[in-house]
């Protein structure tokens, strides 16, 4: 077993680092204070535990990517990381301590990969980031997060694919569905929208302008990307 202990803390000559593959534990307060040198952190698949204000106060940090081996962020793990814009929380995560990602106020988007709602606490995220941020869930889990003790605090809350990276379509009511399957043809359900729908493989198989009610019939069944103004969504017919 290898553990790695506080040597980094308060350092400002840092800009990136590589944790060693075989590290399972990162320890308490080891990056706090790095502030906004330290841009990069790079956490292998072998740690399974990320400690109390491991990277406190690492503002320079922009995007972090908890791997699917990790079963617990200590508490203020990533507090202070103003800096952050994207969090992608692996499959295995099963809890999320106080205050693990407040003031994080810049965060835009959370992907959490687990079909089970970690643990969190109600200022695991700070209300900025549940009022702006949206939470990213996996296909089908939409239901379970909103019914989970504070994920509901998220005011948006959308599935994704997490296999494609794609957004799937969040229905809370006809005007926000821009498309729907009926009768095993892709029907719009908005106006002057510029559309392309493309085959799993990439080839292009329709390119207009979407009118409502207008339905497209592909030429064969199978797994198509259907991208409509900012939305990317996948169906599969």
């Amino acid at each position: 077993m290898y553990r790695i202990t506080n040597t980094f803390s308060d350092s400002d000559e840092i800009t990136k680092i590589t944790i060693a593959d075989g590290v399972i534990n990162i320890k308490d307060d080891l990056f706090r204070g790095c502030g906004n040198t330290l841009k990069t952190i790079i956490i292998p698949n072998s740690v399974k535990n990320i400690g109390d204000r491991a990277f406190y106060d690492c503002s320079g940090l922009t995007e972090i990517n908890i791997p699917n081996s990790v079963t617990d962020i200590g508490g203020e793990a990533f507090c202070g990381c103003s800096g952050l814009t994207k969090v992608t929380i692996g499959n295995s995560v099963k809890n999320i301590g106080q205050y693990a990602f407040y003031e994080c106020e810049n965060i835009e988007e959370v992907n959490s990969l687990n079909t089970t709602p970690p643990e969190i606490w109600k200022y695991t995220f700070s209300d900025v980031t549940y009022n702006n941020a949206t939470l990213y869930v996996p296909t089908g889990c939409r239901n379970i997060y909103w019914l989970h003790p504070y994920w509901e605090n998220f005011f948006e809350m959308k599935e994704k694919d997490f296999s494609t990276g794609i957004a799937n379509p969040t229905i809370d009511g006809d005007d926000e569905q821009t498309i729907e399957l009926v009768d095993g043809k892709i029907r719009f359900n908005k106006d002057g929208e510029e559309v392309y729908i493309y085959s799993i493989n990439g080839t292009l198989v329709y390119k207009g302008i979407s009118q409502y009610g207008q339905t497209i019939d592909v030429p064969t069944k199978g797994i198509y990307i259907v991208k409509t103004g900012n939305s990317s969504i996948k169906v599969t017919l």
